[in-house]
């Protein structure tokens, strides 16, 4: 490769916004040297994340194209490089990928580094962040339970119950997708009686990200409730003090509120991946329901989900107040779905997973009374 030698601001910046289209990580990457820090906050989240260095900016461009896997809605109206401050301002968009509105502001050193990068996003409210890891494509697993119905509902269910019932909340790509089953068949490994409800009855998450938000905002609690309602009846013969609740994404956020519409029905709740930033898609604030959970609930975050959820976040300061032996812990550099979609064939991927699982045994432990 030749000498990457830019005479000028509008020259580095042609490397940099044909490097970003072309999604070439070497030629992006001579843009930054290890004085650049990229600050990165996400208005919709209300997370803010930094890069430091060139590292850190291969991380950053690592999981921005991993969520932009589509350019065909790309558009940058307004693109202002000026000569005389060494700056660059950028306004973009990919709403079909959930970016609704970015603005880039790049500072250029003398020798045209990028010594500062400021990005304000605002991506399309979702119960997953646009980092959410790819869904697991089918594989050749042997389910050990079996599928059943309580009325119209369909459910899994696995194991006999020495230790007692889980209930198992799927993410929104629901039960036949990912690990859920085995999660569920693993569980029933450690003594538990599981049951997986398909709350959304077989109409999954849609591709079309224009679909996504009318899913969401369609499954109130008022649509699934009933349902879970059977699934309570289902459980009469086990005490509350031996039913626990598993969730994954969209499936948290069903525990929270059955915590504060049942709690006394369930020991207590884990939460991966959580998503219960659905509450601000239906109208209502992730706060006001984490001032009515009843139980005591294990989090555990990923990088991404919203900084509510996070670890000190406004919703664990709810928590400790309300001092009901909540724990968190969190997975900054995993991807949103990571227990329940992640591949496993990843060692990181693989550890984090096992250490998510053994978190929650260890939980379910000490809160299920035996």
């Amino acid at each position: 490769m030749a000498k990457y030698t830019p005479k000028s601001v509008q020259e580095a910046w042609d490397n940099h916004f044909g490097a970003f289209g072309a999604k070439d990580m070497d030629k992006i990457l001579l843009d930054y040297n290890e004085e650049s820090v990229i600050t990165l906050f996400n208005a919709t989240t209300k997370n803010k994340d930094v890069f430091k260095g060139v590292q850190g900016a291969k991380n950053l461009f690592e999981e921005l194209w991993g969520a932009l896997k589509d350019y065909s809605t790309l558009a940058a109206p307004v693109v202002d490089v000026d000569e005389k401050s060494r700056s660059v301002f950028l306004c973009w968009s990919c709403k079909g990928m959930g970016y609704e509105s970015v603005t880039d502001t790049f500072i250029f050193t003398p020798d045209l580094k990028i010594l500062r990068q400021n990005i304000h996003a605002v991506t399309t409210p979702s119960c997953c962040p646009p980092n959410r890891g790819a869904l697991l494509p089918p594989n050749d697993y042997k389910a050990k339970g079996k599928e059943g119905k309580l009325g119209k509902l369909n459910y899994y269910d696995v194991g006999t119950g020495e230790k007692g019932a889980v209930i198992v909340v799927p993410d929104v790509h629901g039960f036949q997708s990912g690990r859920h089953k085995g999660v569920c068949d693993e569980l029933a490994g450690k003594g538990y009686y599981v049951i997986m409800p398909d709350f959304f009855h077989g109409s999954y998450f849609p591709e079309e990200p224009e679909k996504k938000m009318e899913f969401l905002k369609y499954w109130t609690p008022e649509k699934w409730q009933p349902d879970m309602d059977a699934v309570w009846s289902h459980l009469k013969k086990f005490s509350a003090a031996k039913v626990g609740m598993i969730g994954f994404c969209w499936g948290t956020w069903a525990i929270w509120h059955e915590s504060s519409r049942n709690g006394n029905k369930f020991s207590c709740g884990i939460n991966f991946h959580p998503s219960v930033n659905i509450e601000i898609i239906q109208g209502r604030k992730i706060e006001d329901l984490a001032e009515k959970l009843n139980n005591p609930m294990l989090m555990a975050p990923c990088k991404g989900d919203h900084a509510s959820l996070q670890e000190n976040g406004a919703s664990h300061e709810i928590m400790k107040k309300k001092s009901l032996a909540s724990e968190y812990i969190p997975f900054p550099s995993m991807n949103h779905g990571f227990v329940s979609q992640g591949n496993v064939s990843d060692k990181e991927i693989l550890a984090c997973v096992t250490k998510a699982m053994d978190s929650s045994y260890v939980f379910l432990e000490k809160h299920m009374k035996q």
